[in-house]
């Protein structure tokens, strides 16, 4: 009776371990150069286990990058952006887009594949969550109603165009250098980049 709770855990801890190996490679090597070798030696499990969760390749891929996108949506939705003027729930959520992607770089080695593959590979949008945009867009309009934001904007372009000089700072930090002199390698140049991508999302948005 005790041997099925074990298997299932055991089944859990070996996922857990092909897709944290599935991660590595993928961010490393991108969805074409990959090799399920490296990921069953990183994982310490065979190949036919991989392809006993996983019939190819690109499911595995769509399989860990739905589940980093579900991650990275949660930890963006336990943000309390209700409970602040409209302006400061702007500049948590992308203060904490940044944060999240400092800390967990491999994320934005995902955001580069899924460009390349138009994000044909996962089930989840890695950022445009119903929930999350739903959120974000009560915070527009109640920044507009109040006068805090343009009335006369597209405030999703502007959320576009703000999330792109967030990433690009993971993305294309060596392209970004040589334009400005900052080098994105001490943490005064990172932090002077967060509150840039802070301040030009409210800069277009603030009336």
């Amino acid at each position: 009776m005790s041997s099925k709770p074990k298997a299932s855990q055991a089944d859990k801890d070996g996922m857990h371990r092909i897709l944290l190996a599935a991660r590595n490679e993928f961010c490393r090597a991108g969805l074409a150069g990959a090799k399920l070798d490296v990921i069953a030696m990183e994982a310490n499990v065979s190949k036919q286990l991989i392809h006993h969760y996983f019939r190819t390749k690109t499911e595995l891929y769509g399989a860990m990058v739905s589940e980093t996108a579900s991650w990275l949506i949660a930890q963006l939705n336990a943000l309390d952006y209700e409970q602040c003027k409209p302006d400061e729930a702007i500049a948590r959520f992308i203060g904490g887009l940044f944060d999240i992607l400092h800390e967990q770089p491999f994320i934005a080695g995902l955001f580069n594949d899924q460009s390349l593959s138009g994000g044909q590979h996962s089930r989840e949008q890695i950022i445009r969550h119903p929930e999350l945009m739903a959120r974000l867009d009560k915070v527009m309009k109640k920044g507009q109603e109040s006068g805090h934001f343009k009335a006369d904007i597209n405030t999703n372009d502007i959320l576009a165009a703000a999330l792109m000089v967030t990433i690009g700072c993971f993305t294309s930090g060596k392209i970004i250098s040589t334009f400005v002199p900052v080098s994105f390698e001490s943490y005064e140049d990172i932090a002077s980049w967060r509150d840039l991508s802070v301040q030009f999302a409210l800069t277009a948005l603030r009336a």
